[in-house]
């Protein structure tokens, strides 16, 4: 049975926080080239995955529906 890799796995062993991996892995700022080459480094060797998608994408535009009454 494998066991997913986490970004607090990474973490632990790059002795670093989890908000320093998902930096590092997103290619944000925040984090020196030398760290983030040694993250991305694990990240491969330990297999990691990033999660998938798991919010729908954002829709451009709006739907207005209006009520209104009949009169006689």
């Amino acid at each position: 049975m494998s066991t997913k890799v986490r970004m607090k796995d990474i973490a632990q062993i790059a002795g670093v926080s989890t908000v320093t991996v998902s930096k590092a892995l997103a290619g944000m700022r925040g984090v020196s080239e030398n760290k983030r080459r040694e993250i991305l480094r694990l990240a491969d060797e330990m297999g990691y995955v990033p999660p998938e998608k798991t919010q729908p994408e954002r829709v451009e535009g709006y739907r207005i529906h209006i009520l209104t009454a009949e009169r006689a």
